[in-house]
């Protein structure tokens, strides 16, 4: 081995050592419970039922000029649904 390569090895194995405690997963995520608990609150709430309704208003209007209202549905139900998905997902236990 050429010094160079000496030389970036054994920063790699301090830096490894030094930030290999940082590492760590935690699963206590109380810094963002509240902003998620706000955003869920938002979408299933009125706030979200509205928007999920406007939505749907729109997409049918501007579905029934195209011809096509399938866009309007899956738009409204996956505003409506996702906070409920999203949450299955990141709680799933492999």
């Amino acid at each position: 081995m050429n010094k160079a390569k000496k030389l970036a090895f054994f920063f790699l194995l301090m830096m490894a050592t030094v930030f290999g405690t940082e590492a760590f997963a935690s699963t206590a995520t109380s810094a963002f419970d509240d902003v998620y608990d706000l955003l869920v609150g938002w979408s299933t709430g009125a706030l979200g039922k509205s928007i999920s309704l406007g939505m749907f208003i729109v997409g049918i209007g501007v579905g029934l000029v195209n011809q096509s209202v399938i866009a309007a549905v899956a738009g409204a139900l996956v505003l409506q649904y996702a906070p409920t998905v999203i949450s299955g997902i990141m709680s799933a236990v492999i």
